[in-house]
């Protein structure tokens, strides 16, 4: 008798049990839905000379396709030349994809109540209700996600804003450049006794 295989293969990794049935049925899971929003944007920029697209995306899937302090959404910008105003949208089927509008940034976007690249201060009290890494504050009326940040909860950091994305502004921590430590050694010992 041989052993049976246990591990997660990649049906199990690329799909999710379906909310739904519970039954033997499979979704496809946020993040590969995300992947096929991202192969959609970047057609959409390839076949348009527009600057800036507005797109309606599943709220769940919407956070993956943001990531951690809108990292991956700059990624995808960066490589397509062009910029996304994403609408997340509940109770929507995840493979939802709907191009609202393109222009120009300043058209599509409105006016956001904080500059995308300024730096603020948050104290964060919750983690992210999509990103489970991130921890998450309010400032001024608007909702601040701080990307790596969950361990941080309950701590006022500082935090440059990356991008603003309904009514939620995403941002990264600012780091604060620090000496690096010096090896634990004999001879750095023998220096702090002044030997």
């Amino acid at each position: 008798m041989t052993r049976q295989n246990v591990t997660d293969g990649p049906r199990e990794i690329l799909t999710r049990k379906c909310p739904v049935c519970e039954g033997d049925g499979i979704v496809v899971s946020d993040a590969s839905m995300a992947i096929d929003v991202e192969r959609k944007l970047r057609a959409l920029a390839s076949a348009s000379r527009h600057k800036a697209f507005k797109v309606a995306v599943n709220d769940h899937v919407a956070g993956v396709l943001i990531g951690s302090g809108a990292t991956r959404l700059t990624e995808i910008e960066a490589h397509a030349k062009r910029r996304f105003v994403l609408e997340p949208r509940e109770g929507v089927p995840h493979d939802f994809f709907e191009v609202l509008d393109q222009g120009t940034l300043e058209k599509l976007q409105g006016e956001i109540p904080v500059a995308e690249g300024s730096e603020v201060q948050v104290k964060l009290v919750e983690v992210g209700k999509h990103d489970l890494r991130a921890g998450v504050g309010s400032r001024d009326g608007y909702t601040v996600s701080v990307g790596d940040a969950a361990g941080m909860i309950g701590k006022t950091v500082r935090v440059r804003i990356e991008r603003f994305v309904d009514g939620t502004a995403y941002a990264t921590l600012v780091s604060k450049e620090k000496p690096e430590a010096e090896p634990i050694t004999a001879e750095g010992h023998a220096r702090s006794r002044g030997g």
